[in-house]
């Protein structure tokens, strides 16, 4: 079964998802596996909050 959950809440979204994709401007920017996006973060508690700024390119706190 799939659920689509659009949040910007990420917090939530570490804790709810097994999955995420980053959509920017209808387009698909990035995405994988929660697990593995915070294994491969710095700061573990803002792992999807990191990954997501990178994505887009933002400065952190711009989002």
């Amino acid at each position: 079964m799939t659920v689509l959950l659009t949040s910007h809440q990420l917090f939530d979204v570490q804790d709810i998802c097994n999955r995420v994709a980053v959509i920017s401007e209808g387009r698909r920017v990035g995405g994988g596996v929660v697990s593995d996006i915070v294994a491969n973060a710095q700061d573990k508690r803002h792992a999807l909050e990191e990954y997501f700024e990178a994505r887009l390119n933002l400065q952190k706190g711009e989002a």
